[in-house]
C-alpha cells in the first residue's frame, strides 16, 4: 500500500510497503526518508488526527486501521516526553494536529507562486469519463482560480460557479463562532488569523473547509485523491440524505459527476448527487484510470524550478522555504 507521511517542518514524501506490513517495517521506511528515527516516532492520522500506539512493532499496520492512502502525521517525540494521553481522545490544541492541518493546507506563498506559474487543472481534460452500462463518471473541470474547493462544491450542491465568496465567509463565520472545535490547535492558527486567511481570493481550501461545508450544506462529501486512489468522507455518519463527489490531483479540485451519456457535455444532465453509501464503479474506476494517467501532481517529489533565480527545487516543502526566504514567487514545474 501507498502512505502519505508529513512531519512537523512540513515535509512530505510517499511511502510504499506492502499490505501486511509490520509496525517495524513501516517505521523503518519513514525513517529513510525523514530523520526521525524509529524509537522517536509519534504517529496521528485520520481527520482530526488521532494518536496510534505504534509501540509494537511486530503488529500488523492493517491492525491500527492505516489502509492505503493513509496520511501519517510523524512527530519527534523523545522517550521522556511521549505523550501519555489515552488512544482514541482528542485534544484541544494537540500538536500533531496543527501540523497535520498545516500541512495539508498549501502555504499562502506557495499557493500565489503556483497560481501564477501554473494552470492548477492542466492534467485533466476538458471532461474525463468512463463508460460502465447504467451511467457515467464525468470529472468536471473548475476554473483554477484559487477557488477550485469551494467552486467544485457548489457545483455540485447549488449548481453555481460563482459562491465561492460566499462559501469563504461560511468558513469564517463558522470558525469565528466555534472556538470549542476550532481552536489554534485545529486549526494551526489562531481562529482570527484563520479567519483573515481563508476570507482570500487567494487562499486554497482544505480538509478544513471540506468540514465545515458538509455540514453548512448538510451532505456527505466524498473526496477522491488521484494520487493515493482514497477517498476522504466529509459528513459520513451523520445521517445527511446526499452525498457529492470531488477530485483532488495534488493541487485542483474538480467537480465529480455522473452522467447517462458518455463523455456527456450537456452539463444539464450532470447527476452530482447520489445516495451515501451507495457502490459506484465508474467512479473508481475514473479514479484508477486518473491515477494510472498519472493525472496528478505529487506535491512532496515534485521538480520546481524558480523562475527568479533558477534555483531547482524539489517539493512543496522546498519551494515554501524558499519563498519564505527569498520573497520570489514565480515557479514553473520541469
Amino acid at each position: 500500500m501507498r502512505l502519505r507521511v508529513r512531519t512537523s517542518d512540513g515535509a512530505q514524501a510517499v511511502v510504499d510497503i506492502a499490505d501486511n506490513a509490520t509496525v517495524g517495517a513501516l517505521k523503518t521506511a519513514i525513517a529513510r526518508t525523514t530523520d526521525i528515527v524509529e524509537s522517536e516516532q509519534e504517529w496521528h492520522f485520520g481527520f482530526p488526527a488521532r494518536p496510534v500506539d505504534a509501540t509494537d512493532f511486530s503488529a500488523s499496520c492493517a491492525s491500527l486501521g492505516i489502509t492505503n492512502g493513509e496520511t501519517i502525521a510523524v512527530s519527534r517525540v523523545t522517550i521522556e516526553n511521549a505523550s501519555t494521553t489515552p488512544l482514541g481522545t482528542t485534544i484541544e490544541g494537540d500538536s500533531t494536529l496543527v501540523e497535520e492541518l498545516a500541512a495539508m493546507d498549501e502555504d499562502e506563498a506557495l499557493a500565489r507562486a503556483l497560481a501564477a506559474s501554473m494552470e492548477d487543472g492542466a492534467n485533466a481534460d476538458a471532461s474525463t469519463s468512463v463508460d460502465v452500462t447504467s451511467m457515467h463518471a464525468v470529472r468536471r473541470v473548475i476554473a483554477s482560480d484559487n477557488s477550485c474547493l469551494f467552486n467544485a462544491v457548489a457545483y455540485c450542491v447549488e449548481r453555481s460557479l460563482k459562491e465561492a465568496t460566499r462559501l469563504r465567509r461560511v468558513v469564517a463565520d463558522a470558525v469565528a463562532a466555534d472556538a470549542a472545535t476550532f481552536s489554534e490547535g485545529f486549526l494551526g492558527k489562531s481562529p482570527k488569523a484563520y479567519v483573515e486567511w481563508i476570507t482570500k481570493p487567494n487562499s486554497w481550501g482544505g480538509q478544513v473547509e471540506l468540514f465545515i461545508l458538509s455540514k453548512y450544506y448538510r451532505v456527505e462529501i466524498a473526496a477522491y485523491d488521484i494520487q493515493t486512489e482514497r477517498c476522504d468522507i466529509y459528513g459520513e455518519g451523520e445521517g445527511y440524505n446526499d452525498r457529492i463527489m470531488v477530485i483532488y490531483d495534488g493541487l485542483h479540485y474538480d467537480a465529480l459527476v455522473l452522467h447517462p451519456v458518455f463523455g456527456g457535455a450537456d452539463v444539464s444532465r450532470d447527476v452530482t448527487r447520489v445516495p451515501p453509501g451507495v457502490a459506484l464503479p465508474a467512479v473508481q474506476r475514473l479514479v484508477r484510470e486518473q491515477h494510472a494517467s498519472k493525472k496528478f501532481t505529487d506535491t512532496a517529489n515534485f521538480s520546481l524550478r524558480c523562475l527568479v533565480c533558477q534555483k531547482g527545487l524539489v517539493g512543496q516543502a522546498e519551494a515554501v522555504a524558499h519563498a519564505k526566504s527569498t520573497g520570489h514567487a514565480n515557479f514553473g514545474e520541469y
